[in-house]
């Protein structure tokens, strides 16, 4: 199934223009979300749908967007913003993106992004009981997306350090990088299946990691 480029240029004003690069993107029963010129556009799963956008009132806006206590959210220049379907509502004191959130069993809500894990409840409080508000596995690296496995634990897609497997909590439990077999060591996006799999993919291919077991083989042996 493909995006009609007619669609999103019709919903975004953008006539015989070339077509718009989007941004982020957050699937939903209702339909694809994603940023683009400065609004969030929805298209529509059924074929004769067409895209619909909301222009962002706050300037631009930040990829990526996630889901979080059961809304869209989206960050401005200026923090972060929850969309309730027509309108983008301010969510006082929240000024971090999430790649990916969860309910979190203390209470309000467990977000991952390029940091590591915090934990947000009305304002941003320790990730666990002796953990601080910040917990990353990253030593020194970046993450670009990251991604939620069955059995809680979290897989960070780094710049330069290939998949980063974490805890609940985001403490670091293994490396899995070039060495190991990936095709690269920076990881472009992230996505677990059914089956206990881990896709990740990169700027020359894709890959299916299988993570779910100790004794898991990815590769063999270091790649030049």
């Amino acid at each position: 199934y493909h995006v009609k480029m007619e669609s999103v240029r019709t919903a975004l004003g953008a006539g015989e223009a070339a077509p718009p690069l989007l941004g982020g993107c957050v699937a939903r029963p209702d339909g694809l979300y994603y940023t683009a010129r400065g609004r969030l556009v929805r298209f529509p799963l059924d074929e004769a749908g067409t895209a619909q956008s909301w222009p962002f009132p706050y300037g631009e806006l930040a990829a990526p967007l996630w889901m979080m206590d059961g809304a869209l959210h989206v960050r401005g220049p200026d923090g972060v913003f929850r969309f309730d379907g027509a309108t983008f509502q301010p969510v006082p004191g929240l000024r971090t993106i999430a790649y990916i959130a969860r309910p979190d069993p203390a209470g309000g809500w467990q977000m991952v992004n390029r940091d590591g894990v915090r934990r947000w409840d009305a304002g941003y409080q320790p990730v666990a009981p002796g953990l601080p508000a910040v917990v990353s596995p990253l030593e020194g690296d970046v993450a670009l997306n990251a991604a939620f496995l069955a059995d809680g634990r979290i897989a960070f897609g780094t710049t330069r350090s290939g998949v980063i497997l974490a805890d609940r909590h985001g403490r670091r439990l293994q490396k899995i990088d070039r060495a190991h077999g990936l095709l690269s060591d920076r990881v472009e996006g992230l996505c677990a299946d059914r089956d206990g799999g881990l896709w990740a993919t990169f700027r020359n291919g894709i890959m299916r990691l299988q993570v779910d077991s100790p004794y898991a083989r990815h590769g063999t042996g270091a790649r030049r």
